[in-house]
């Protein structure tokens, strides 16, 4: 509920919008052309919107393991470069999770099919194994990682 406050926070156009999810729960605004993403990750929240781009927002926060569920989602090269950081690892989490909801493909293999470039410039990129391009934005906070990807 309070990622949906979010949104409605963004523009006081979404007041006058039905909000419903597919099949997925993904939601999105009824007969609109706005691209939504509502994230949350205990105690926070965030909402993203574009007209231009599909997108992706997710929050992280650091911990649950990340070091031992990294290689079910990562590549073996983005394991290699990241393995010795869990905020990178956090960070490389929360941004294929972005991704993942950008495009809105289920089932899309994050180790397999998502691969993220280096963080070492804000907006970085990462790729489909389509050959997409997508713009990655991220930042990194001491309780929580936040990455928004636009497709």
């Amino acid at each position: 509920m309070a990622a949906r406050y979010c949104l409605h926070q963004l523009s006081s156009e979404f007041e006058r919008l039905i909000l419903v999810q597919n099949d997925r729960n993904r939601p999105f605004f009824q007969d609109s052309d706005w691209h939504i993403s509502l994230t949350h990750s205990y105690p926070y929240v965030a909402a993203a919107c574009s007209r231009k781009y599909r997108i992706g927002v997710d929050i992280e926060k650091p911990g649950r393991n990340i070091e031992k569920i990294a290689p079910r989602f990562l590549s073996p090269i983005e394991l290699e470069k990241w393995s010795k950081s869990s905020n990178l690892l956090t960070l490389a989490w929360s941004a294929k999770e972005s991704v993942y909801k950008a495009v809105g493909k289920p089932g899309l293999s994050f180790q397999k099919e998502i691969k993220i470039g280096d963080f070492d410039q804000n907006p970085c990129k990462a790729n489909l194994i389509t050959g997409e391009e997508i713009s990655l934005f991220w930042e990194e906070y001491p309780e929580f990682s936040l990455t928004v990807a636009l497709l």
